[in-house]
């Protein structure tokens, strides 16, 4: 399956979107606990970087609702087929004397990783960000992640930071 299939569309989601969202997300997280950052546990999604917390997936499900809801953020789905095949989540932040942006979550159905899906959301989402007035653009990603730190690696994103928590 190729990305660019025309049964392959891209919209913004909507509130109803919040359930097929979040069925996605626990069961990616669940499967790959490395996709488990500092957000995740900040937010109670996950008790620490490799265990969901047990009300996690209402968290996140608030968390996503947010996101689709807010004024400095866009969630961009993918389906295929009228199914949910991805989805990337970008905030604007203008509080600081740079505006910029972040990649919060991006997330691609196991079948269609390496399709180009995930690169066609990322470059969406950096694209959004920039027409909104990003300078810069962050994301985030788990330690044990290394597959989406190569991913993001090979488009442009250099690591910045490390992030430590008192344990």
């Amino acid at each position: 399956m190729n990305a660019t299939s025309p049964a392959l569309t891209f919209r913004k989601a909507l509130p109803a979107d919040v359930t097929r969202l979040a069925d996605l997300f626990w069961a990616s997280l669940h499967a790959h606990p490395a996709y488990i950052s500092y957000s995740e546990i900040q937010t109670g999604i996950a008790l620490d970087s490799e265990m969901p917390a047990p009300d996690g997936r209402t968290k996140w499900e608030r968390y996503i609702l947010g996101k689709i809801t807010g004024s400095h953020s866009r969630v961009l789905i993918a389906e295929q087929d009228s199914e949910l095949a991805g989805f990337v989540v970008q905030t604007l932040n203008t509080e600081y004397e740079r505006t910029f942006g972040v990649i919060d979550d991006l997330l691609v159905v196991a079948s269609l990783r390496g399709s180009g899906l995930g690169r066609d959301l990322l470059e969406a989402g950096i694209t959004w960000l920039r027409e909104q007035g990003a300078c810069d653009i962050y994301l985030e990603s788990g330690v044990s992640n290394h597959r989406a730190h190569a991913f993001f690696e090979h488009y442009g994103f250099r690591c910045i930071s490390h992030m430590f928590k008192l344990v």
